[in-house]
């Protein structure tokens, strides 16, 4: 005697969840999803595959005006529209590079080396020197009225975050971020307009009024005008080392429209509690909280993307912690879904 089965339906889904059992999960939830693609009306689509177009060890892609720059074993490239290659500045190493962008103009430091590239030449970052310059409002020092008041200006330190809002670029260093002269890019007081953090600075990245500033402990939000800058802590855990993005306010998903609307610009970027985005004012929430867990990470290497309809965050992300020895998402072709009845 055979016994009629009723066949299950997975109409749509919700995506991965590993937050709970896997007998647990619900009938949207997903255990595994492997090179696939999930749109706005919860189908699974399989994902379009990949062609390589440059071989080389890589590292540090950055796009400003439709100009594509990247390191290609060791040495800072353009990325041409045919894939080729044009050596910039040779021997910049392994060192990761932060990049800030100013109209056609481009920042770029990491802890060992600086520079800035214009109209595809590089030229140092910074006019002063190892030494300096010092500056003092007393045009013609006398032995009466001496060059007091003045302040010593440097060239930017070495950094690897930085970020470009209203005239300054954002450097960080260690514990401390700097901010260069007002509209004088090559230039530091030395003596102020920094910040001191009490842990390790991992990203800087800019919103529309303010910075979110990313250690490995904690995520702030800094707003105001340089001198007075309140510094408010938005989450209590750290940011992930190259895992910050700025993508268009609308594209970061359903379900906080009203604060949404309000944003002129947008950050992604990842915590040991999830995948996050703050917004304008340095309001933040988290997109992933009581659905999956990340790995701790050490760094993570991201982007975002519009294909086929669907915005995405993509991440490689470097980890030894738990719940798995390293993650990739936003990569998602073989759907394995799992849900358990029965013996």
């Amino acid at each position: 005697m055979s016994t009629k089965i009723d066949p299950v339906v997975f109409a749509e889904f919700t995506g991965l969840r590993n937050t709970i059992a896997e007998e647990r999960l619900g009938p949207t939830d997903l255990a595994t999803a492997t090179n696939v693609d999930i749109d706005d009306a919860g189908q699974v689509r399989r994902r379009r595959g990949f062609t390589q177009v440059a071989s080389g060890s890589w590292h540090s892609l950055h796009e400003n005006n439709g100009v594509n720059y990247g390191v290609k074993d060791g040495d800072l490239c353009a990325i041409l529209s045919d894939f080729s290659t044009l050596t910039l500045m040779a021997g910049v190493g392994d060192q990761p590079l932060a990049y800030a962008s100013i109209g056609p103009t481009v920042y770029f430091s990491s802890p060992v080396y600086g520079g800035v590239i214009e109209d595809m030449i590089v030229r140092p970052w910074g006019k002063t020197g190892t030494v300096g310059t010092w500056v003092s409002p007393v045009v013609n020092p006398t032995s009466n009225m001496p060059e007091v008041a003045g302040k010593l200006l440097k060239d930017p330190p070495r950094a690897t975050a930085l970020a470009y809002l209203n005239g300054r670029i954002y450097m960080a260093t260690g514990q401390t971020l700097w901010a260069t002269e007002l509209y004088q890019y090559d230039l530091v007081d030395a003596n102020q307009n920094y910040f001191y953090f009490e842990d390790a600075i991992t990203s800087v990245i800019a919103v529309s009024d303010g910075l979110y500033v990313g250690t490995e402990k904690a995520t702030y939000f800094l707003a105001g005008a340089m001198r007075g800058m309140a510094r408010v802590q938005v989450f209590g855990v750290g940011t992930v080392k190259g895992s910050a993005v700025t993508v268009d306010p609308q594209r970061v998903g359903a379900g906080r429209e009203d604060v949404i609307a309000r944003s002129k610009r947008a950050v992604l970027f990842l915590t040991a509690a999830g995948l996050c985005v703050g917004l304008d004012s340095g309001v933040c929430f988290n997109l992933t909280q009581g659905r999956f867990d990340f790995p701790e990470a050490q760094d993570a290497t991201a982007m975002f993307r519009e294909q086929d309809g669907i915005s995405q965050y993509v991440g490689t992300v470097n980890s030894s912690g738990t719940p798995t020895g390293n993650a990739r998402f936003g990569d998602f072709v073989d759907a394995e879904i799992r849900r358990f009845t029965g013996d």
